[in-house]
């Protein structure tokens, strides 16, 4: 597992993660989540926060499938979801 001293190679993770049809459009979904919830709750009130989709599924962007939550706790989700471990121990 990576510690925060390690050096990262961001091209690569990049690359790694972002490249197949499928990323973008899970990506495309994510953004078209965010700006989904903006418009619904303001900027003020994304400040500081993730959008959650409940169904686990990034392209779902129904009004009733998104959830204002912490960054820490939703990206918790997902590590749990994949059976991974916290980034840093």
């Amino acid at each position: 597992m990576p510690t925060p001293n390690d050096e990262r190679d961001y091209k690569k993770e990049y690359a790694r993660d972002h490249s197949s049809k499928a990323d973008k459009e899970d990506r495309a979904g994510r953004n078209g989540a965010h700006a989904a919830k903006t418009k619904q709750v303001g900027e003020a009130a994304m400040a500081g926060k993730d959008v959650h989709h409940k169904d686990g599924d990034p392209t779902n962007n129904a009004p009733s499938n998104l959830q204002l939550t912490d960054p820490h706790d939703n990206r918790g989700k997902l590590r749990e979801a994949l059976g991974e471990g916290s980034s840093y121990g």
